[in-house]
């Protein structure tokens, strides 16, 4: 009987963040980035500030709808670092309330739609930017809502989740979840749970048939860790999860008051780094996470702006 061939494990080449994409098309348009990822004296952030016929813009960038904190934030962050102005990007469109505040407070709303237009009507090169921009969308504008059903499901279960108070509630209410979770992504499925191996416990392993451009992008199957920890999990836990099926190199942790914050080797969210460089990815999602989600973020979409989040480590 031939020797069976080692499938060569291929490396996830990531695509731009969102926000990275749409500072280009405004760099077509005649603004110039000042700073990227600006800090206000009180710890908070704005993904960028660029500069446009002598005024200073903050400008946000969200791959979901807008809702009424986020227009409150930018008041703040404003004041904060003196702008002149502050421009709000959305991938969704804008509720009437939304206008009438930003309106009201002088926020500048634009859509990405908006800005391809603007592009298009200037006579500039777009394909690039169209073909970027409709991958990192994808879930936006084509993943099916979740069932009624589902999202409810999943609000109910977060509470349980929230309210447990034995280590058993919470596990099995997290585990609950998760499965939810992964069920409301078309294309995902949850094939075991529980996996005791000789020496380890898998919580979810999940299929991953998804006809999305980011979930092609992932191999198959790929994992799910649930932590409802009353603290944050360290470096001992990811390394822990880093090690369970190491052929495996996509993996998604949640962790209900996610991680030890810090980048260095002997903290989880530097494991977290360190992993991504040699090709190995966890999208940690925490409560508020859950949360956003439980609000009608799409979890699809959740976890893609969470994966681009660690090339910011």
């Amino acid at each position: 009987m031939p020797a069976m061939v080692k499938k060569k494990r291929e490396r996830i080449e990531p695509l731009p963040p969102l926000e990275e994409v749409v500072a280009s098309g405004l760099e077509k348009l005649g603004y110039e980035i000042d700073e990227r990822m600006a800090v206000t004296p009180s710890g908070s952030s704005i993904d960028f500030v660029m500069q446009h016929e002598g005024q200073k813009i903050g400008v946000e960038v969200k791959n979901r709808n807008v809702d009424p904190d986020d227009l409150k934030g930018t008041i703040v962050t404003r004041a904060n670092l003196g702008l002149d102005n502050m421009m709000v990007i959305s991938s969704g469109k804008f509720e009437n309330a939304i206008q009438r505040f930003a309106e009201e407070h002088d926020i500048r709303l634009v859509t990405i739609e908006n800005i391809l237009k603007a592009v298009d009507e200037a006579r500039l090169p777009t394909a690039e930017l169209e073909d970027k921009i409709s991958n990192l969308m994808y879930f936006t504008r084509k993943q099916p809502k979740p069932k009624k059903t589902l999202l409810d499901g999943f609000k109910v279960t977060l509470e349980n989740t929230f309210a447990a108070k034995t280590n058993k509630e919470k596990k099995d209410s997290l585990e609950k979840l998760a499965e939810i979770l992964i069920s409301m992504i078309q294309g995902l499925e949850v094939i075991d749970k529980n996996v005791n191996t000789k020496t380890e416990e898998i919580d979810l392993l999940v299929k991953n048939e998804s006809k999305g451009s980011f979930w092609r992008r992932l191999p198959t199957p790929f994992l799910v860790e649930c932590k409802n920890w009353s603290k944050p999990i360290g470096a001992s836990e990811i390394r822990d999860f880093l090690g369970k099926m190491r052929e495996i190199h996509f993996r998604i942790m949640i962790s209900i008051n996610g991680i030890t914050g810090r980048t260095e080797r002997d903290a989880a969210k530097g494991v977290i780094r360190d992993a991504r460089t040699s090709g190995n990815h966890i999208v940690l999602l925490d409560k508020e996470d859950l949360k956003d989600i439980a609000k009608g973020v799409h979890p699809a979409e959740k976890i893609n702006a969470k994966f681009y989040e660690l090339y910011r480590l």
